[in-house]
C-alpha cells in the first residue's frame, strides 16, 4: 500500500467513509507515502485512525522484545501528529488500546479541529517525559541489560520449559537472553504454518499445543506474552498446575 494505491482500487472502492491502520505502520518504510496513500481514499467527512505500538510504553515498560527487523519506526505521539499534518490530515483525538500492554489510536480527519482533552494531556505528558532525549533511549539499554539478567537468574531453577508463542518478539528475546533449546524443550504455537518448523537462532522445536498433555508439563515461559490472559485460561481448561513465567511488561513468575 503506498501513494499510488487509490488509483489501483479508484474503480473498485473509491472515496470510503473511514480508514484504518493498526499496527501496520511500524512495518512500512515509506510512512510518509503509506499515509498520503489513505488521503486519497479520504473524502470531506472521513475519518481515519492509526494505532501504533507507543514508543513511551516501549522504554516505560521496557519492550525491548518489539525491537526487531520487520520495524522500521517507532513513533511517539508528537512524531504522528508531525506526518499527518505535513500530508495535511489532522488528528484530533486519541484513545489508549491495551494491545501490546501500551498501544495509542489516533484519529484525524481531512478538516482541522481542535485537539480533544485526551490528546492535550497525553502530548504534555510525553513532552514531560523527554521521549526524544537520547539519555532515555541509553538507559533503556541498560535497563534491558538488567531485565535479562534476571530473567535469566529466574530460570535457572527449571529444567527444560516449555515456552508459549513463537513470534518475532519472542525470537528477538531469547537470542538476546542466549536462551536456547538446552534450556527449553519446545514451543507451542496455535499457527500450522510454524509447527514443525525451528526457531531462528535459537532452535528449538516448534509444535502444536494440542499434542501436549500439559498435566505432566512443570512450568511454562509466556512469550506471547501480550495474549496472557487467554493463554492462561487456556492452560487451566487443559489441566496445567505448574509455574508459569512471564518476562513483559514487569518479570514475573506465579504458580496455577
Amino acid at each position: 500500500f503506498n501513494i499510488n494505491s487509490f488509483e489501483k482500487y479508484e474503480n473498485e472502492i473509491g472515496k470510503v467513509d473511514f480508514v484504518f491502520a493498526r499496527n501496520v505502520l511500524a512495518h512500512v518504510p515509506d510512512p510518509m507515502g503509506f499515509i498520503a496513500g489513505m488521503k486519497k481514499f479520504m473524502h470531506n467527512n472521513s475519518l481515519g485512525a492509526f494505532e501504533f505500538h507507543y514508543n513511551q510504553s516501549i522504554i516505560k515498560e521496557l519492550h525491548y522484545d518489539s525491537i526487531y527487523h520487520e520495524h522500521y519506526f517507532y513513533y511517539s505521539l508528537k512524531n504522528l501528529i508531525y506526518m499527518l499534518n505535513e500530508n495535511d490530515l489532522y488528528p484530533f483525538d486519541i484513545l489508549e488500546s491495551p494491545i501490546n500492554s501500551g498501544n495509542l489510536v489516533v484519529y484525524f480527519k481531512l478538516n482541522k479541529e481542535a485537539f480533544s482533552k485526551n490528546m492535550t494531556k497525553l502530548l504534555d505528558k510525553e513532552e514531560s517525559y523527554s521521549i526524544s532525549n537520547l539519555n532515555r533511549w541509553k538507559n533503556f539499554a541498560k535497563q534491558s541489560i538488567k531485565h535479562k539478567i534476571e530473567f535469566l537468574d529466574i530460570i535457572k531453577n527449571y529444567n527444560k520449559i516449555i515456552g508459549y508463542g513463537s513470534s518475532a518478539r519472542s525470537s528477538t528475546f531469547l537470542n538476546f537472553s542466549g536462551v536456547n533449546n538446552n534450556k527449553i524443550k519446545f514451543i507451542v504455537d496455535n499457527n500450522p504454518l510454524k509447527q514443525n518448523k525451528y526457531t531462528s537462532g535459537t532452535n528449538i522445536k516448534i509444535i502444536d499445543p494440542s499434542i501436549v498433555k500439559w498435566q505432566d508439563e512443570d512450568t511454562i515461559l509466556i512469550l506471547a506474552w501480550n495474549f496472557y490472559d487467554e493463554i492462561v485460561d487456556y492452560l487451566k481448561e487443559n489441566g496445567f498446575r505448574g509455574n508459569v513465567i512471564k518476562p513483559f511488561p514487569k518479570l514475573k513468575k506465579i504458580k496455577l
